[in-house]
């Protein structure tokens, strides 16, 4: 009877120990099956990064030409405000000039008529 207990007792642990053995290989199956999906997913991250960085290269190339077009303008408004500041002033200068010719154009008026009466003066005196 010891030896049926023994061996009864040796099958039990057999059973119990190929029921492990196969819980063992299905947790091995499925960390490998994890691994396998963890390393789609690491190199689906690379990629998404990869994508992401050179985003990022065309937005900083995107904002150094608006940057560069952006002092461009900046120049070209500078050199329009620096020109039109001189066409104010020739402008000022010709209206100053056109005042002077009317008042010079008024007393030449003024001295036409001061010479017509004395030219009619001098035809009546004939």
């Amino acid at each position: 009877m010891g030896f049926g207990v023994v061996a009864k007792e040796i099958r039990s642990l057999a059973d119990r120990t190929s029921v492990s053995s196969k819980n063992t290989s299905a947790l091995i199956q499925e960390t490998m099956e994890a691994v396998e999906k963890g390393d789609k997913a690491a190199h689906a991250t690379a990629d998404s990064l990869s994508d992401v960085a050179e985003m990022t290269k065309q937005v900083v190339m995107a904002v150094d030409k608006i940057a560069s077009a952006s002092e461009y303008q900046s120049d070209s408004i500078s050199q329009i405000t620096a020109e039109v500041d001189q066409i104010s002033d020739v402008v000022q200068n010709n209206s100053a000039t056109s005042e002077e010719l009317a008042a010079a154009s008024e007393e030449l008026s003024t001295q036409a008529q001061v010479l017509e009466s004395l030219i009619s003066q001098f035809q009546l005196h004939e």
